[in-house]
């Protein structure tokens, strides 16, 4: 089946495409992914289609029109190559959905319409590389997307269901003074990379195929030669990537609660450049974090230590103002124990659902824990 014969019966979605991203940013510039006290954009100029590259090999922009024609929303579908108890399989991801006040009720129920068609029937639609299927991340408080997405259903509707949850943590500055860290965190050596591709690539579960991993890092122009390790004894025990992502999405704050708004301009206080709304903020992600072995959360804080001290010791024009880390939640896992360790940061909690209609393909019904994606690229 080709995406062409289903748009024909939906003639309010058609397909964007990277010669013609003016309206996209003309919606981007109206809405912001808000919380009851915060808001944020996602800047993505000159070029939307950049950080789509680091969420699949594969991209769609399905654009929603007014009976003018203009274009009123968006929404997009990437799709990486990945492995699945070792055989490579390809996943659908949705992101980005967006919508002004000014579009139409029949914009609106096509493109619900059109969404269900194309998740029913991804396995056998061509473009998609046979897709066994579909997942979408939403922060817990953003409200808009909560209605649009998770708590709308209709009789025989497709459904979410929720598989993972997670936290982004952001470290804004660190009250208490950071006299030395370890130096147990080096750069990878040539022989250690073999052990993390096995790490990433390998697993009887689910796990990224090498060469997608390979091409998405390319993307923030890295490979496997610039992750750091964490050494103890002789044996590495988790591996990081830190990796500025600003070239591809910047991040600017709209709207914030006072006490980011306190934090923010108590930041020079601590050596760092104060934030200002409205403004791209400069923002290191620690991106890929593997641990091999013992206590997940005191490897991870150790590598933020490390590059919060290095990064303090710059000159401020060429310091990070924020840096990053993602965390998908396990059981098993006590919370991250930033503030017992002297740093400021907020955290947001988000979580990844499967999406889900009558017609779902085995092999993604057998998929229930997709943490081996990295946050940071959702």
């Amino acid at each position: 089946m080709k995406l062409e014969k289903l748009l024909i019966h939906h003639p309010r979605v058609k397909i964007g495409n990277e010669n013609d991203q003016e309206s996209i940013f003309s919606i981007i510039d109206q809405t912001s992914i808000s919380s009851e006290s915060l808001q944020i954009s996602f800047e993505r100029k000159p070029n939307f289609y950049h950080f789509l590259k680091a969420q699949g090999h594969r991209a769609f922009v399905f654009q929603f029109l007014n009976h003018d024609k203009s274009v009123q929303g968006f929404g997009v579908s990437t799709f990486r190559k990945m492995q699945w108890k070792g055989k490579q399989i390809c996943l659908g991801y949705t992101s980005d959905l967006r919508t002004t006040p000014q579009l139409d009720r029949e914009a609106r129920l096509q493109w619900r319409k059109f969404y269900g068609d194309v998740v029913g029937n991804s396995p056998q639609i061509e473009d998609f590389d046979n897709c066994i299927g579909f997942v979408t991340a939403v922060w817990n408080e953003n409200n808009l997307a909560q209605k649009a997405l998770v708590k709308k259903k209709r009789p025989g509707d497709f459904s979410y269901e929720k598989v993972n949850s997670y936290k982004s943590y952001s470290i804004w500055g660190r009250w208490k003074p950071l006299i030395r860290c370890t130096r147990n965190v080096r750069p990878i050596r040539e022989s250690e990379v073999p052990l993390l591709i096995n790490l990433l690539c390998n697993k009887n579960d689910l796990s990224w195929d090498q060469d997608d991993l390979i091409r998405t890092l390319l993307v923030f122009k890295k490979s496997f030669h610039d992750f750091f390790v964490l050494e103890e004894n002789g044996d590495v025990k988790a591996y990081v990537l830190p990796a500025p992502t600003s070239d591809a999405k910047k991040t600017i704050i709209k709207k914030w609660p006072f006490y980011l708004k306190l934090m923010a301009r108590l930041l020079p206080l601590f050596g760092k450049q104060s934030i200002r709304r409205n403004e791209a903020l400069k923002i290191q992600q620690l991106l890929m974090f593997t641990s091999v072995s013992g206590d997940e959360n005191s490897h991870l804080l150790k590598f933020i230590e490390v590059f919060w001290y290095q990064n303090n010791k710059l000159p401020q024009v060429d310091q990070f103002s924020i840096l990053t880390v993602n965390l998908w939640d396990k059981h098993t896992q006590k919370p991250l124990s930033l503030k017992k360790s002297g740093f400021l940061f907020t955290t947001i909690d988000g979580s990844l659902y499967k999406v889900n209609t009558e017609k779902k393909s085995s092999v993604f019904e057998e998929i229930n824990d997709f943490n081996q994606l990295e946050i940071g690229f959702l």
